[in-house]
């Protein structure tokens, strides 16, 4: 006899429900994955634009032009410069952050602010090729781009970098 409310499941239904939950939790995995290699790719991407701007720059006699980058959401600022130059009161607090993370990588002269987004930290900072800064400055990124000014005279031999 059966008890109203009585509710019997088979273990086909069981198995096939927790199987279904197994493939829903991998999807979620694998597309969590693409989406941090996608942000890996575009830092990857950003780095290889900036290099190519500022070999242009270094490779004619004189140049002033605008670089603008696409950088991932979570990059709030885009920070250059060599780490033993002073900086303004504006960004004191990142250099000296920036400072700390990077105290073994002291020859890098562009660094993604905060580090933990660009890719777990491992591709928070690089060095540019043919640069050179007056300062120790960062940009804030709107929308997720920045714009740099790049400038080469007649007689220099390095690109200068500005905000």
């Amino acid at each position: 006899m059966k008890k109203r409310g009585d509710f019997n499941l088979s273990f086909s239904m069981i198995f096939s429900i927790i199987v279904i939950i197994a493939i829903v939790a991998v999807a979620f995995y694998v597309i969590k994955s693409f989406v941090s290699v996608s942000e890996c790719t575009q830092i990857g991407l950003f780095y290889e634009d900036i290099q190519e701007h500022i070999s242009k720059a270094w490779q004619s006699p004189i140049s002033k032009d605008t670089f603008i980058g696409k950088i991932p959401s979570g990059i709030n600022l885009v920070c250059f410069g060599n780490l033993n130059q002073s900086s303004s009161k504006e960004y004191r607090e990142e250099h000296n952050s920036i400072l700390k993370a990077n105290i073994n990588m002291k020859n890098r002269n562009l660094f993604l602010y905060p580090a933990n987004k660009a890719c777990d930290s491992t591709l928070s900072s690089i060095k540019l090729d043919h640069v050179k800064t007056d300062e120790f400055f960062c940009i804030p990124a709107k929308d997720s781009k920045i714009e740099l000014i790049t400038e080469k005279d007649q007689f220099d031999s390095l690109v200068t970098l500005r905000k």
